[in-house]
């Protein structure tokens, strides 16, 4: 019913144009002493189908209203510029539109949250190999030494930097191929 009288008023200002247009020629028939039933029959037989139409537009506003009622979610920053509502279809394009913000504010926020979880993830699973392998030769190196020093080969400080250089280009190579990945996920993402 609120909806109804909502219409009503945006259609206003159809009844009042109606009205002064029969007064009009009401008073000039009077005036000319025409009889007054050449402008009551026609006046009442125009507001009989200007009922008519007025339902059908009415039922057509109504299912427009439904359909913007299902689709609602955008925020009130954008919301807020726009004109004031000054009919029904208007509001309900406002209020999608608030609706459609929020929900893209929201689908952002969480896209970012899973885009951080995931590159930190993405870390672990890239950077946790090559450190658990450092370590690992950390605590080999000093039995890789005896084995060299069996061949002969005793310069401590020349595997020491064969190593980390080793260790430095596989670090890298992981963070190129990190760095590649990460960006392949972040174009994805937008």
């Amino acid at each position: 019913m609120d909806l109804f009288l909502k219409y009503l008023k945006q259609k206003l200002w159809l009844f009042v144009v109606g009205g002064i247009f029969s007064l009009i020629f009401t008073v000039s028939f009077f005036l000319y002493h025409l009889p007054v039933e050449a402008v009551i029959y026609p006046t009442l037989l125009c507001a009989f189908i200007g009922l008519f139409v007025l339902i059908f537009d009415f039922l057509r506003v109504k299912d427009r209203h439904k359909e913007l009622a299902q689709i609602k979610s955008i925020p009130d920053a954008i919301t807020a510029t726009f004109p004031a509502d000054n009919n029904i279809q208007n509001e309900d394009y406002r209020e999608v539109i608030r609706l459609l913000c929020e929900e893209h504010n929201r689908y952002k926020s969480e896209t970012n949250y899973k885009y951080t979880d995931i590159n930190s993830q993405m870390l672990t699973v890239f950077f946790l190999p090559l450190v658990t392998a450092a370590i690992h030769t950390a605590f080999a190196f000093p039995i890789v030494q005896k084995l060299l020093a069996i061949f002969n080969l005793q310069n401590t400080v020349l595997s020491l930097m064969v190593t980390l250089v080793a260790i430095v280009i596989f670090g890298i190579f992981y963070g190129v191929v990190y760095k590649i990945t990460s960006n392949a996920y972040a174009f994805v993402q937008s």
